[in-house]
């Protein structure tokens, strides 16, 4: 019965619609930026409230990169242009600067 009730809140599906909007935008954006083979190894994803799919007017991008490369294969340069596109791609879409000076944007291994 609550889950019933949660999937019909008209305000919670609102907040569901915009994030899956949001992580569209997103989604695109980055394809047109770090379409390339030298990010073949590496897979970003939206965490927190997008990627709970809960978009409210507070809510930040929350990205993490995850790869399988090591930190010794991955060349600093290459990291250091997928992180001003993904900072890039935060500003054109009007989120919040990232957090700490962008101090969560680096490679999970």
């Amino acid at each position: 019965m609550f889950t019933e009730i949660l999937q019909n809140h008209s305000a919670l599906k609102k907040r569901q619609e915009k994030a899956i909007q949001q992580i569209a935008q997103v989604k695109t954006r980055l394809e047109g930026k770090i379409a390339c083979k030298r990010y073949e190894q590496c897979t970003i994803f939206c965490a927190g409230s997008l990627g709970r799919e809960d978009f409210g007017k507070k809510s930040d991008l929350d990205l993490f990169i995850v790869s399988e490369q090591r930190s010794s294969e991955l060349k600093r340069l290459d990291s250091l242009i997928l992180f001003a596109d993904l900072i890039t791609v935060n500003d054109t879409l009007g989120f919040p600067r990232f957090s700490n000076d962008a101090q969560y944007i680096v490679h999970h291994y």
